[in-house]
């Protein structure tokens, strides 16, 4: 059976009952994803259509250069992504992998697990309800911070997780398992913008919403709360042949769509800028003069203006080939990051809190 490298190997999820309380298996063979059609992302990726990024910005000021971009690509539809069985990411998500250390993890605490409905008996919640409640600013992609409000006590939680399972294939497929999350690129640590965030706590028992549960009420569109999480390690970042075979065609093609589309924010487009032109980045001496220091100040003006141009006329394909180049290229690779989520908590008293609230209101309901 293909694996995900010898580090990968199938999840240790909670007890055979509880799996069979939510009508799971024990080894899942639908996967994380459903498998609906071809999809042919990987050939707009392939290595033989490869752009460069300034043949891709040279082509959209009207200067000369070889070759032409590609006409887009039809078959990438990031709004819904679907695995491809010609995808050799696939036989990894159909088979349930995770990341040696989501392995190593602890399980929850039994008493805490046995206090979790069944899938089909869980209410699920709506977007609207969650945003109006919690509120928040996004931080990241699926990462949401809610600011402290002047002479208020504090927010109800501090920051909370919103994410979709067709492009987070390594989710916790039930409630009170622990799971991963593939990141393209991730803004700085909250702590560094919020003042009163203790550092180091921010990312500590953060409630999990995931959309995309076909077993549970109201439909897939709804959220399901899966505890509270802590991310207890570092992230890791995937090399190639890691990225090339458990990362879905279709989540490069959703990473692709954002970071392309005119509304990417402006952390994401300087971890681009970075990313790919930092070996034009100026640098500065230890010992500079007055004259070195001016200098340099009008040289990284001069870089950030060119390259937020070159990163702001950017295109989907151009993003996709960029996963199939070697670190080592002129224009180097792009690589996902694991980040790890150990469940620590299921809070009944949060969840019934949730509950009682959203009942209130029966627009939310239906």
């Amino acid at each position: 059976m293909p694996s995900c490298g010898p580090e990968f190997q199938p999840i240790r999820g909670p007890d055979e009952v509880y799996y069979q309380r939510n009508g799971l298996p024990r080894s899942t063979g639908n996967g994380a994803l459903a498998v609906d059609g071809k999809v042919d992302d990987d050939r707009a990726a392939d290595s033989s259509q490869s752009l460069s990024i300034n043949t891709i910005v040279r082509n959209d000021l009207g200067l000369p250069q070889q070759p032409l971009s590609p006409a887009d690509s039809s078959s990438i539809k990031a709004d819904e992504p679907r695995l491809s069985i010609e995808d050799s990411a696939y036989a990894v998500s159909a088979t349930r992998y995770m990341p040696t250390p989501v392995l190593e993890m602890q399980p929850l605490d039994t008493l805490k697990r046995d206090s979790v409905p069944a899938l089909t008996e869980m209410v699920t919640f709506d977007e609207d309800f969650l945003n109006n409640f919690f509120g928040g600013k996004a931080h990241g992609y699926g990462t949401y911070v809610v600011e402290k409000k002047v002479g208020s006590g504090p927010p109800i939680v501090s920051c909370y997780y919103k994410w979709d399972r067709k492009i987070e294939p390594y989710s916790p497929e039930i409630p009170g398992e622990h799971g991963a999350k593939l990141s393209l690129v991730m803004p700085e640590n909250p702590e560094d913008e919020y003042y009163y965030f203790q550092f180091g706590t921010i990312f500590q028992e953060v409630p999990l919403f995931i959309r995309g549960n076909p077993t549970v009420p109201g439909g897939e569109g709804r959220y399901v709360y899966f505890g509270h999480y802590t991310q207890s390690r570092w992230s890791d970042r995937l090399d190639y042949d890691r990225q090339k075979q458990c990362v879905p065609a279709s989540v490069k093609a959703w990473w692709a769509e954002q970071l392309a589309a005119r509304g990417c924010p402006d952390w994401a487009r300087d971890k681009l800028r970075e990313h790919f032109f930092s070996d034009t980045k100026p640098t500065i001496p230890d010992d500079a003069t007055e004259d070195d220091i001016k200098r340099y100040i009008e040289s990284l003006a001069s870089w950030k203006k060119n390259s937020m141009l070159k990163i702001s006329l950017l295109k989907k394909e151009t993003i996709l080939s960029a996963f199939d180049r070697a670190d080592a290229d002129e224009e180097p690779g792009l690589r996902f990051w694991w980040e790890y989520l150990e469940c620590v908590d299921w809070n009944v008293g949060f969840y019934e809190l949730l509950k009682t609230v959203q009942g209130r209101t029966p627009s939310y309901n239906t």
